[in-house]
């Protein structure tokens, strides 16, 4: 008989809901049975552990993390595993981006928080965050005059915001841009998602086990 050691799901559209939130008293309830099966719960998701900690709040230290796309894993609250961008990625991802960073809702994820260009105004959060939610995001969002990557510690992931309408075309340009060092995917709602190539979910849960 198999013994089930790990379980683990998406965040956005499968244990939140329409609104972005989350039914804790159920959720404890579960981790409760799975603790009596010595049975561990991951949650991997594209987002990032802040966000996370908000949604899970003392639950957190109950759940592995499997963050930013497989780029951070946290149990028990501390962080185990973290795979960064090279110095060179880095650089060449900021001159291409640069004079578009507004427009295109440019966000550099990385160790020591999230960075965007001052000026710009994250659009459509209320399609799947509630006010507080976005209120916290602004908040703990790093609004700098110029993205450089001495910020950083070191990047875990970049997004943009490019609408629907233009997503095919952007995420080929930055396929075609790294040439497969890094991969650009579709995360919904026209924003992409640009990570290292070989880090992602699955790769994440991998290392777990």
């Amino acid at each position: 008989m198999m013994t089930i050691k790990l379980i683990a799901t998406d965040m956005d559209g499968t244990l939140l809901d329409q609104r972005g939130q989350l039914d804790l008293p159920r959720l404890e309830k579960i981790l409760d049975q799975l603790d009596q099966r010595d049975i561990r719960f991951v949650i991997a998701t594209g987002n990032e552990v802040h966000r996370m900690r908000q949604l899970l709040e003392h639950l957190a230290s109950r759940v592995v993390l499997v963050v930013a796309n497989g780029a951070r894993i946290f149990e028990n609250n501390k962080l185990i595993q973290a795979q960064t961008w090279d110095d060179a990625m880095v650089d060449k991802a900021l001159v291409h981006f640069k004079g578009r960073e507004c427009r295109d809702q440019f966000v550099v994820t990385s160790m020591n928080g999230s960075f965007v260009k001052e000026g710009t105004v994250f659009t459509d959060l209320e399609k799947f965050m509630t006010p507080e939610m976005i209120e916290k995001l602004y908040q703990r969002t790093n609004f700098v005059d110029e993205l450089n990557s001495d910020l950083f510690g070191g990047v875990l992931k970049m997004s943009m915001v490019v609408g629907e309408e233009r997503s095919s075309s952007v995420l080929q340009e930055i396929n075609d841009l790294f040439d497969g060092r890094v991969r650009a995917v579709s995360s919904g709602y026209g924003c992409i998602d640009i990570l290292q190539a070989g880090v992602h979910k699955a790769w994440g849960l991998e290392e777990l086990l």
